[in-house]
């Protein structure tokens, strides 16, 4: 890596996205999209269980979203909740072994640049 790579990498991370500081440097931003746009809010998510010990859950796509992360967690829900977590850059996922006849709280974060996260409401599904 180049002086000037790590120069570039030192005014991208402390501009933090703001694009007037980044053009003032004297650097080319390359791409005309938004540096600070935020990601959309997720409005719903849609769980399915119809398989034994089986969940699936599905978001609408929300834009600017580079990857998905699924979770789930037991009855009943508290801040101190452990919630299981699965990374895919699908919108779509479904956990399995889970116990048949218990309710579990499900969520879908969408991951976009830098530390862009946005957490869907969570819903409850009783598997079956």
């Amino acid at each position: 890596m180049s002086i000037l790579d790590d120069l570039a990498d030192y005014v991208t991370t402390t501009s933090n996205g703001d694009k007037t500081m980044l053009l003032s440097s004297g650097f080319d931003i390359t791409g005309d999209k938004d540096l600070t746009q935020a990601l959309p809010p997720i409005g719903k998510v849609v769980v399915v269980s119809d398989q034994s010990g089986q969940a699936t859950t599905r978001v609408n796509r929300v834009a600017g979203a580079r990857s998905y992360v699924h979770q789930y967690t037991t009855d009943p829900l508290s801040p101190d909740n452990v919630w299981i977590s699965e990374t895919t850059t699908e919108r779509e996922h479904t956990f399995t072994n889970l116990r048949s006849v218990a309710r579990y709280w499900f969520r879908v974060l969408a991951v976009g640049k830098g530390k862009q996260v946005v957490y869907s409401p969570p819903v409850a599904r009783v598997i079956q």
